[in-house]
């Protein structure tokens, strides 16, 4: 069985997380790393979400971090090629944090990444050693590629559905806060109505007892 067929097969069988491992293996035996990741790229293009690692502990998961406009996002993120570094002068051209990188024994990187329908659902992320990559290896590493459109489209579907959440909560504390208004405006207007009631019965009251005291006879006058 090759490296990819074992993908596939964990693909078909297994949980995220062991299918990760198994991408993980097949392609360090399909074209080496010391270093591999798996980020999610935002539908924004703006964020990105680490959901697997090889080295937890210097790269760990979870979280978003914001990724600037630069010469490497535009070429990953935004046009959808691959890119290979070569040396310590690409990671230092490719990366902000290419001091860690360097300090794991890594010098050359190849970002795959990972397209459905005209968009960048995430990156694949490898690296090694100084010249390890070539320009020919992105095309060995294309196929893993394409079985992590279903765990991407995944990543994007839990990331909607906290949306929502979100959203639909938001709806209710609005909701809640309108009926308070309303409740409040409603109570007003009728202690407001209330008060017009009274002040026209009190009217009434004292026009009846004006015209009582309009219509009274004149008292009669006693014959002496």
């Amino acid at each position: 069985m090759t490296p990819l067929d074992s993908c596939v097969a964990a693909l078909r069988t297994s949980d995220t997380p062991t299918f990760f491992k198994a991408l993980d293996a097949g392609l360090k035996a399909t074209v080496g790393h010391k270093l591999f990741t798996l980020l999610y790229v935002a539908p924004n293009k703006k964020r990105v979400k680490r959901i697997y690692t090889n080295m937890p502990k210097e790269y760990p998961v979870g979280g978003y971090k914001a990724i600037e406009q630069t010469a490497w996002r535009i070429e990953i993120i935004d046009k959808g090629q691959s890119w290979v570094g070569y040396n310590a002068k690409d990671i230092e051209w490719a990366f902000f944090d290419h001091e860690l990188i360097k300090s794991l024994g890594c010098e050359s990187a190849m970002n795959i990444p990972v397209t459905y329908g005209g968009r960048v659902l995430g990156t694949m992320n490898l690296l090694d050693a100084e010249n390890h990559y070539k320009a020919t290896d992105p095309e060995k590493v294309l196929p893993f590629a394409a079985l992590m459109i279903g765990p991407f489209l995944d990543a994007v579907a839990q990331r909607r559905q906290y949306l929502l959440a979100a959203i639909g909560l938001a709806d209710v504390i609005a909701l809640l806060g309108q009926g308070v208004a309303q409740g409040a405006a409603q109570e007003q207007k009728s202690h407001e109505h209330s008060n017009a009631g009274d002040r026209v019965l009190g009217d009434v009251r004292h026009a009846g007892r004006r015209r009582h005291v309009l219509h009274q006879p004149p008292p009669r006058r006693r014959r002496c």
